[in-house]
């Protein structure tokens, strides 16, 4: 891009620093400020070293090409400044001048102030030099901003801003370059409650200024990009991508923490890993599991292989006559003994919507740790994690629209903190040796072997599709069709509908006298109309209710009323060719 800067890693106070090179002569070094590199001196090169100067700008730790310690600790003052001391000295000089600018300015400030042998001359921009105080700056910002947002203290809790910028990296950046530009109106960093967040409030610009290119944008977006398990540049950019579904998922079911969302291969594989872990670290012999009747075998078998394996018992809650289940059903189950309750969310059957949060709540108040299958509540409700407050959550991706083979466990932290790892091998060690083995950090603990890099990817994708609709508004239409087909179906004498919970989902599952469900199917469909067939992986409910098989019609954002009267339509031609 310039190719008259060149790249290299030096070595500094214990790390490696990427630095950008040009020219011969005395020393200077160009220190940036967020969120930059050291690209953001790109056009000071030729100038400077024109003027006989060997100019050095360095990614400074945990940006660009440079190292990125893990511990916040690692990013003081103090070893900052002695990194840029550092780096005079492993290029062979004794001294420099140092410029900053932004977040730069306050380094190279103090660089002239604890070594003034080392640094000859400072200079810094938009940050004056600004001496120490009595009192902690922290302290100071948080006094006269009382009450306020304010973007220094905002970035004070680990990974909060990290989240929202990895959400969408490049517009991201563009709403803080040109906010901060002479273009933009700064003030608005500063004019919302405290609990705002710094960026999601702000438009995005549909095009920077003429000081920001599209090459330079893409350059910044490239060196924010998360390296993951890789260094060079497409899998730094898949590795980005992947990571940035990771942080949208945590938005579209408002986690805590976005290394509480864990990639499986379903949720299947996500209630599998529950079961596994728990089982291994936490039951005994005769400790229970509680269940109900309105369980899909995802949620049933992980649990039968402890029944198996431990000796633990596991107890059903009972549906009412509507095909419900009642909080007092539950709480009626609940023994001493009761060690889990893994319960849905949303029945794929009778479309009961269960009162997950007061569920959660009692379970809590009598120290039980809950999960729920979410599968079929995920694309259709909005959810809340911090509000629901449950222990784990299970979603299967192509059910929100997504690939197939790929699932997403939410999981509170210290769960994921207390429990094995359940698969071993490829990204989720830290270290081995032939002594023993370290896992790696959250979320990768859990994510052994290659990424399904694609599948995230394009999951990503479906989640945007789903904002971009909003879930208000899928609730609403969807609860509009199944009000519409309960009564258009209702209105069928043949048909009988299966369950009528007072909270129901987009779900019409129902029967016709005398005809097979897989009948129904099969005809249904030379009409053009997807339906399933069967016991739809819920035996035990369709045991309970006495029936073999039901009909289902499942609803989503693409049905429209035409569809249920071309449902209805193709009904009475089913009943037709079996009434000859």
């Amino acid at each position: 891009m310039y190719p008259d800067i060149s790249n290299r890693k030096v070595k500094t106070n214990g790390i490696h620093l990427n630095i950008a090179e040009q020219g011969s002569g005395p020393l200077v070094l160009l220190i940036h400020g967020f969120p930059e590199s050291w690209y953001s001196w790109r056009h000071q090169f030729a100038p400077l070293s024109a003027a006989g100067y060997r100019v050095v700008a360095p990614d400074m730790r945990g940006y660009g090409d440079s190292e990125k310690p893990c511990q916040v600790s690692s990013y003081n003052q103090i070893e900052i400044v002695n990194d840029i001391r550092g780096v005079v000295t492993a290029l062979g000089y004794e001294s420099a001048i140092v410029i900053g600018h932004d977040w730069g300015a306050p380094s190279a400030w103090n660089c002239a102030l604890w070594y003034p042998k080392a640094f000859s001359a400072v200079g810094a921009l938009s940050v004056p030099f600004i001496a120490r105080s009595n009192s902690p700056p922290l302290a100071r910002m948080e006094k006269l901003f009382a009450g306020k947002f304010f973007y220094q203290l905002y970035f004070q809790e680990p990974g909060v801003a990290e989240q929202e910028f990895e959400i969408d990296i490049e517009s991201n950046l563009k709403k803080f370059f040109h906010t901060s530009s002479g273009d933009g109106n700064f003030s608005q960093f500063h004019q919302k409650a405290a609990d705002a967040d710094l960026l999601s409030d702000i438009a995005e610009p549909q095009k920077l200024g003429s000081w920001l290119s599209d090459r330079d944008l893409d350059f910044y977006t490239k060196e924010f990009s998360n390296t993951g398990r890789s260094v060079h540049y497409l899998a730094v950019a898949a590795t980005n991508l992947y990571e940035n579904t990771r942080s949208l998922v945590q938005r579209y079911i408002n986690a805590k923490d976005k290394n509480e969302i864990v990639f499986t291969k379903g949720a299947t594989e996500a209630i599998n890993l529950v079961a596994n872990t728990f089982g291994q670290k936490f039951l005994n012999e005769g400790d229970e599991i509680l269940l109900t009747e309105l369980e899909h075998h995802s949620n049933y078998v992980p649990w039968h292989y402890l029944r198996k394996s431990k000796g633990v018992k596991i107890n059903f809650a009972e549906i009412n006559n509507d095909g419900e289940i009642t909080i007092e059903s539950i709480e009626k189950s609940i023994t001493p003994k009761t060690k889990m309750i893994a319960i849905t969310h949303l029945s794929n059957v009778t479309g009961a919507i269960l009162p997950i949060k007061e569920i959660t709540s009692l379970a809590h108040s009598k120290n039980i740790p809950i999960l729920i299958d979410g599968c079929q509540g995920a694309p259709h409700l909005k959810l809340d994690m911090q509000d629901i407050d449950c222990d784990f959550y299970a979603i299967s991706c192509h059910k929100m629209y997504g690939p197939t083979g790929l699932g997403v466990l939410y999981a509170k932290k210290k769960w994921l903190e207390a429990l094995p790892p359940y698969q071993g091998g490829g990204g989720m060690i830290r270290e081995v040796k032939k002594e023993g083995i370290s896992f790696g950090d959250l979320p990768n603990k859990y994510e052994a072997g290659t990424m399904a890099t694609a599948q995230v990817i394009a999951f990503g994708e479906s989640i945007k599709f789903l904002n971009q609709i909003g879930i208000e508004n899928i609730e609403k239409h969807e609860s509009e069709l199944t009000k519409y087909g309960e009564e258009v179906l209702r209105k069928n004498n043949s048909v009988k509908l299966v369950g009528n919970p007072k909270n129901k989902g987009s779900v019409l599952s129902f029967t016709l006298d005398g005809i097979h469900a897989h009948d129904i199917a099969t005809i249904l469909d030379e009409d053009g109309v997807a339906i399933r067939a069967g016991h739809h992986c819920c035996q035990i409910l369709h045991d309970k209710l006495g029936l073999t098989a039901t009909a289902r019609a499942s609803l989503g954002v693409y049905n429209t009323k035409e569809d249920l009267d071309k449902l209805n339509e193709s009904i009475n031609n089913c009943k037709k060719i079996f009434d000859r």
